[in-house]
């Protein structure tokens, strides 16, 4: 009775991780704050008075990536979001926005 305690602990065990890891179905969150630091500084740039709020997707692949942000007025007038895309890619470790198209 002993291996079949062990054993079933083991595969408990086993069951938790993969509950805690999806089964690796999707993939692993991203980090915005370094995208979010692109695209406010991309913003300034262009003198626009609007800043980055929610991210919807971000798909980093390698050196470039892409994503969906909400922006949002600067000073938060109005609660008014728009949609945008936004591809990056990564110079001297650091994130730049490539280019952007409103959704």
């Amino acid at each position: 009775m002993r291996c079949a305690g062990w054993l079933g602990t083991s595969i408990l065990a086993g069951l938790m991780v993969l509950g805690l890891t999806g089964c690796g179905r999707g993939a692993a969150v991203q980090e915005t704050a370094p995208f979010e630091t692109a695209v406010n500084a991309w913003l300034r740039a262009q003198s626009m008075e609007m800043k980055a709020g929610r991210f919807r997707s971000l798909r980093v692949d390698g050196d470039a990536a892409r994503a969906k942000v909400s922006l949002g007025h600067a000073e938060g007038a109005a609660g008014v979001s728009v949609q945008w895309n936004f591809t990056f890619a990564r110079k001297g470790g650091a994130w730049v926005v490539s280019g952007c198209q409103r959704r």
